[in-house]
């Protein structure tokens, strides 16, 4: 479900909720859930184009079927915060930097207690703009995990086709293997990063 409210001419809110649910019949319980909520706030002016802004807060929460596995993650509850501004410059240039932190707590098969983590990841953005329907922009993507003072930064290169005022697919190489999924949620394994072709 979505919802949105516009706040004055520049300013728009809106909220966005899923919820998935697979339900054991036989013995009457939840097997596995998937919950997802967003609130936003959109600041995207009539009158000039020179700056927007995004601010969000997403929550999810995963709850999977029971595992043998020891180490399979069983539940999890991860809160994203982020903050986005776009400055528009001379020469089709677009600066668009990017801070999101996540606070999360995971629970895995063969652990009694919930594991909390922390992320922080800072992007900046380098866009130009080739023609009106197509973007060129670099990346350089620095994440940070305070808890165990572990840091990972790496390269984002992507060609973007703009169909909408800001609706965008892109397609690109990610070099750091730092990854936002669909939500917003920070991750990075070896199996991240490399060929990518996105929605924005």
């Amino acid at each position: 479900n979505n919802a949105q409210l516009a706040i004055g001419k520049d300013l728009t809110l809106f909220g966005r909720a899923h919820i998935a649910r697979t339900q054991d019949q036989t013995h009457d319980r939840v097997e596995a859930e998937a919950f997802e909520t967003t609130l936003a706030l959109a600041y995207r002016p009539t009158q000039t184009n020179w700056l927007n802004m995004l601010g969000k807060v997403t929550r999810l929460v995963e709850q999977r079927p029971s595992n043998d596995n020891q180490d399979a993650q069983l539940h999890s509850d991860k809160w994203i915060a982020s903050l986005e501004p776009a400055f528009e410059a001379p020469y089709r240039l677009q600066f668009s930097p990017k801070i999101a932190y996540q606070y999360g707590k995971e629970r895995f098969a063969g652990y009694g207690l919930d594991i909390a983590s922390e992320k922080l990841l800072t992007i900046l953005r380098l866009g130009w703009h080739a023609t009106p329907a197509f973007d060129l922009a670099a990346e350089w993507r620095y994440l940070t995990t305070p808890v165990v003072h572990e840091s990972r930064q790496g390269a984002l290169v992507e060609l973007a086709y703009l169909f909408a005022k800001a609706v965008r697919v892109g397609a690109g190489y990610n070099f750091s293997q730092i990854v936002q999924g669909p939500a917003g949620d920070i991750r990075t394994t070896a199996e991240d990063g490399g060929f990518f072709v996105r929605l924005m």
